[in-house]
């Protein structure tokens, strides 16, 4: 189903073939995309939102910033970190693993950069 998952090269090639695309539906779409960075909403999670929730058209609301205090269901495997607040630990969680990275790196070439 997912076979680039299991060599680091074909996952390389498919994120990069997945920026390809995206630059593509920038270019001929008339519909605005937002780039969302990982990193940002870590860094900043309020400015963050705030950005997102404008960017969709709809009205702030503080709830935003809580939402894993929602007792609605939650049917994914990240289920128990939705019931989190936003934390830090998986910024360059990456760099323990780098040794291991060199297919991926290689086959991302200049598309991703290395924070």
């Amino acid at each position: 189903m997912h076979g680039y998952k299991y060599m680091l090269s074909d996952l390389g090639f498919y994120y990069c073939q997945y920026l390809r695309l995206m630059d593509y539906w920038k270019e001929t779409l008339t519909v605005p995309i937002l780039d969302v960075l990982y990193e940002n909403i870590v860094a900043n999670q309020e400015q963050t939102s705030r950005e997102i929730i404008s960017f969709i058209g709809l009205p702030w609301d503080e709830k935003c910033l809580e939402y894993y205090k929602t007792e609605h269901a939650v049917n994914t495997r990240s289920n128990v970190q939705v019931r989190q607040p936003i934390y830090n630990s998986s910024v360059r969680r990456w760099k323990h693993y780098e040794k291991h990275l060199g297919l991926l790196v290689r086959s991302l070439g200049n598309h991703v950069s290395q924070k």
